[in-house]
C-alpha cells in the first residue's frame, strides 16, 4: 500500500511540474513582441514610397504608314489612353493606318483587359473594318475576347490601327455621298495580379 502511495505521490509530482511548464511555454507564446527601430519603447520607422498609375499613348511616337492607297488623315487627336481620328477613305481598297506607342510609366504592372474601337454602323461594317495589332495579337470588331497581355512596369509595347475601304458585295452597299467617319480606338488596362 505504501508502495501504491509512492508512485501517486511521484504521478502527481510529475503533473505538477509539467502543468508548470506549460504555463511557462504559454506565457512565453502570449507575450507581446515589439518591434522596434531605435531605443526602448520606441516604434519601427517604415517608409512607404509614392506610387502611381500611369499608362499612356506617347504622342510624339504617333505615325502615319504609307502603302498602297494611303490616305493621310485630316486630324488626329492623341489622349492618354485613347486617339481618336479622321481620314478620308476615297475609294474601295484604300487604307489609313498608324503606329502609336503605349508606356507603362506608372508603379505596377498591367494586364490588358480590353481594346475597343468606336462602333461601326450595320451600314459601315459593309465597307469599312478596322484591325489593331498589339503585342503580337490582332483585334478587330468581330474579336471575342482580349487575352491578358501584360504591360510592365518601364516598359513600351506598340500599337497599330489599320482601317480599310472595303469592296462590298453589292455596289448598293456604298456610301452615296462623302460621310466622314471619327473613330476612336481606346485601350483599358488594370492592375496585374
Amino acid at each position: 500500500m505504501r508502495k501504491e502511495k509512492n508512485v501517486q505521490m511521484l504521478v502527481i509530482a510529475l503533473l505538477a511540474v509539467a502543468i508548470v511548464a506549460m504555463s511557462v511555454g504559454f506565457a512565453g507564446y502570449s507575450q507581446i513582441l515589439t518591434i522596434g527601430g531605435g531605443a526602448e519603447g520606441t516604434g519601427a520607422t517604415v517608409n512607404v514610397k509614392p506610387t502611381s498609375w500611369k499608362i499612356h499613348f506617347l504622342e510624339s511616337t504617333y505615325q502615319e504608314k504609307t502603302g498602297t492607297g494611303y490616305v493621310a488623315s485630316t486630324s488626329h487627336t492623341v489622349g492618354e489612353t485613347d486617339v481618336t481620328f479622321v481620314a478620308n477613305l476615297v475609294k474601295p481598297g484604300d487604307t489609313f493606318e498608324f503606329d502609336i506607342n503605349i508606356k507603362n510609366d506608372g508603379s505596377f504592372d498591367a494586364n490588358l483587359k480590353n481594346i475597343t474601337m468606336t462602333s461601326l454602323t450595320d451600314a459601315q461594317k459593309k465597307y469599312l473594318s478596322y484591325t489593331i495589332s498589339y503585342d503580337g495579337t490582332d483585334y478587330t470588331q468581330s474579336t471575342p475576347s482580349i487575352s491578358n497581355s501584360t504591360l510592365n512596369v518601364g516598359v513600351t509595347k506598340k500599337a497599330t490601327v489599320t482601317v480599310k475601304y472595303l469592296q462590298p458585295a453589292s455596289e448598293t452597299d456604298l456610301p452615296q455621298e462623302e460621310t466622314p467617319v471619327s473613330l476612336t480606338a481606346s485601350f483599358g488596362f488594370e492592375q496585374a495580379e
